[in-house]
């Protein structure tokens, strides 16, 4: 934390992004207040005290990290946009040979056909999911803006019940996906749920913290997404409206079984350790996105599931359209705003967060329209060449063989090519 500080203090404020910079410091403020607060709680009691002793040492040093970071929030004037360096820097953390032209092209249709299947979808469950027993509005717009706006008021009140709810979604799911036989799961579970800590801070503040590889019968710890400290009622009610039941209950099989627990569980028991360390990205989010609707496909769900799980696709294209087009093609946070709420039919808080994340990790946010598109293209070629001697757990099980490696290694062990 010293070297770092001393660094920033003489950076040029030419070569930092003020975004960066606030970022970060807001990151140094949040690990100083768990190193005050929060780790010594892991020790043993009678090494505790030891344990905070030298946390406060940290701690201070951690703050003072953060008020230099801050300072420099003020003077920087650097570009958070790669521009030129972007297709270098999509090339090494996608993998794909494909220009970020060419997938941004395929995204914008892929965004339009999304939107038409959507408003289909939405025609058919109209009636059921706004209670509204007229017909169906006949723009496409405005059917999918009512029955989006109908799922995020079908919302949990406290954050009591919706920690509840994932717990009993979790339950479910387990059992659904173990009735029907569709892929083996390590035993025992190893799996805790808890409320992310008030310490975490960034563009998103929840999430799977998976057992690393050298201890791989260790707990996975997911981290619920929560309404920031002190919020408002009315943030804590956009929040719950975008973390709605239908929404809750379609992303369990995409964070937990058989989605991000499953495969990073048994990549951590992996024998070649560098795969669990090193997952391609693009393997993991597709495998994720896959699995929300292959369970929704098998029943696991109602209609609101089903209208959150388009709703989240429609997310993912606009992710990777906002990705490319603000570091090659100048994209406004205005613009991006407006694109993301109206274009996608994402509501103004997930619009904010997406600006932050393509301005912090590009291209990470393009994965999960680009893993799902390859997993799916994947399982249906594969569900063609083998026609009535498919497996659907033969095939889910496979996928985990090799551990977290790009789709395309799959894609060679499950399709070679005849000579």
């Amino acid at each position: 934390a010293r070297a770092a500080r001393e660094t920033f203090e003489i950076a040029d404020p030419g070569q930092v992004a003020p975004e960066h910079a606030r970022l970060a410091a807001a990151q140094a403020e949040s690990l100083s207040r768990f190193y005050e607060s929060g780790f010594a709680q892991a020790y043993p009691q009678e090494q505790r005290e030891d344990a905070q002793r030298e946390a406060q040492f940290a701690s201070l040093a951690l703050k003072d990290l953060s008020i230099t970071l801050a300072a420099l929030a003020t003077r920087a004037t650097g570009r958070a946009q790669l521009g030129t360096r972007y297709a270098d820097v999509f090339r090494a953390g996608t993998g794909l040979s494909e220009s970020p032209e060419v997938v941004l092209r395929s995204a914008l249709r892929a965004l339009a056909a999304k939107k038409r299947e959507v408003a289909r979808y939405a025609r058919s469950v109209f009636a059921d999911v706004t209670g509204d027993a007229s017909p169906a509005p006949g723009s496409d717009h405005d059917v999918i803006r009512r029955v989006f706006n109908a799922i995020g008021e079908d919302r949990d009140p406290d954050l009591e019940t919706y920690a509840a709810g994932w717990k009993r979604n979790t339950v479910d799911v387990e059992r659904f996906v173990r009735g029907k036989r569709m892929m083996t799961l390590k035993d025992p579970l190893t799996l805790k749920i808890e409320i992310s800590p008030s310490y975490f801070t960034g563009q998103s503040v929840g999430g799977v913290f998976p057992a690393g590889p050298w201890s791989p019968d260790a707990s996975t710890i997911l981290f619920l997404p929560t309404p920031r400290t002190g919020a408002s009622p009315e943030e804590a009610a956009v929040f719950y409206r975008d973390f709605n039941r239908g929404f809750n209950r379609m992303i369990v099989s995409h964070e937990l079984i058989p989605g991000h627990y499953t495969q990073l569980k048994l990549a951590a028991h992996h024998p070649r350790k560098v795969r669990a360390l090193f997952a391609d990205p693009v393997y993991v989010e597709g495998w994720g996105t896959f699995c929300e609707r292959l369970l929704l496909d098998l029943g696991f769900g109602n209609s609101r599931a089903r209208l959150a799980h388009l709703k989240k696709q429609l997310e993912n294209i606009a992710r990777t359209i906002v990705d490319i087009r603000v570091h090659t093609r100048g994209m406004t946070e205005a613009e991006v705003r407006e694109f993301v709420t109206e274009e996608a039919f994402q509501g103004e808080q997930l619009a904010r967060n997406m600006w932050m994340r393509t301005l912090t990790t590009a291209p990470q946010i393009t994965t999960y329209f680009l893993g799902y598109d390859q997993v799916k293209g994947l399982y249906d070629d594969v569900r063609r060449a083998r026609g009535s001697r498919f497996a659907l757990r033969q095939f889910m099980d496979g996928m985990m063989e090799m551990g977290p490696v790009p789709v395309a290694e799959y894609r060679r062990r499950m399709l070679p090519v005849r000579k």
